[in-house]
């Protein structure tokens, strides 16, 4: 199993054209968190790490019930690492079509 910090990578639970999501646990606490891991672009690498450092930075600032906090950030030459809170529940957007689909 693959380790980032104090993480333990598990299943992969989703993935985008950017970054790909895993399940993770901290190796002391247990904790269980999703870990969201953007691979830097070599070409774009300025661009990469600014739009990297925009997103953590508006994670920071926004807190709000519906929202998953940002626990740690982490990083090393080749990809960056978002450890977030678990949230219950699935994938969201599954969930806001089978909301939609039981409105009908």
């Amino acid at each position: 199993m693959k380790h980032v910090g104090p993480y333990e990578c598990g299943r992969t639970i989703g993935s985008g054209a950017s970054s790909t999501v895993k399940e993770g646990k901290h190796t002391k606490t247990g904790e269980k968190v999703a870990i969201k891991i953007i691979t830097k672009m070599q070409r774009r690498k300025r661009l990469s790490d600014a739009l990297f450092e925009a997103e953590v930075s508006a994670m920071k600032v926004i807190q709000h019930p519906h929202l998953v906090s940002l626990h740690n950030v982490l990083r090393d030459d080749k990809v960056y690492y978002m450890v977030l809170e678990w949230a219950q529940g699935g994938d969201l957007l599954d969930q806001v079509s089978e909301r939609n689909d039981q409105d009908r």
